[in-house]
């Protein structure tokens, strides 16, 4: 009866501890939509404030760690902060493939390309041979000084995504930009197709 009382003891603690995780998380959730609007708004201060508070709730909670990590990518701190706290989430089994790709952004940030290829490593097969992934192996290539295997890969991501005006244009900008004619007047004709189709205005964002 006294070990039968205890085990009941014991689950019942366990589950109380669970439902103040949950409840815990629910609290901090809140905290989250309140600084990702402040952060939209450019309040930088009051969002740090409002994500020490979640981070105070739910100090464990992914969803709290994953807001830190992208608030010191947006307020551009050093790249050493967000990635120890994307490694948290690697550490403790949270990381999603965003956080991988943003480990791997920050760490081509700081310049260790060996770093950033283990973290696209982490990446499921599927995930790793992704456009995404794709043109960060691009970026690393061009660092290294690969331009060419650079141009290559980017041309290959981006065969992969829809084939909007501006994944178009990004296409013909990098045959445009080659040295062999052939190539660089098949970009030139390719922007202008898009110029006289009516897609001449393309954002800059559109600029490799």
């Amino acid at each position: 009866v006294l070990f039968a009382a205890f085990v009941l003891l014991f689950v019942a603690w366990l589950g109380g501890r669970t439902v103040v995780r949950h409840w815990r998380s629910w609290q901090a959730a809140g905290s989250l939509r309140i600084a990702e609007d402040l952060m939209n708004k450019g309040m930088w201060s009051e969002s740090a404030r409002v994500l020490s508070e979640a981070s105070l709730k739910a100090p464990d909670d992914p969803d709290v760690i994953r807001a830190i990590a992208q608030f010191q990518m947006r307020v551009q701190t050093s790249p050493v902060d967000a990635i120890q706290t994307f490694k948290r989430l690697v550490a403790q089994g949270g990381a999603n493939k965003g956080d991988l790709l943003n480990l791997a952004r920050s760490e081509l940030k700081r310049g260790d390309l060996d770093a950033a290829q283990e973290a696209l490593n982490l990446l499921p097969p599927a995930e790793r041979a992704g456009p995404e992934a794709a043109m960060l192996d691009a970026i690393m290539l061009k660092q290294a000084g690969e331009h060419g295997k650079a141009a290559t890969k980017i041309r290959t991501a981006l065969s992969e995504v829809s084939p909007d005006a501006e994944s178009r244009f990004k296409r013909a900008l990098l045959d445009y930009t080659q040295p062999y004619a052939a190539v660089h007047l098949r970009g030139f004709q390719q922007m202008w197709d898009l110029a006289r189709s009516g897609h001449g205005a393309i954002s800059s964002r559109a600029v490799i």
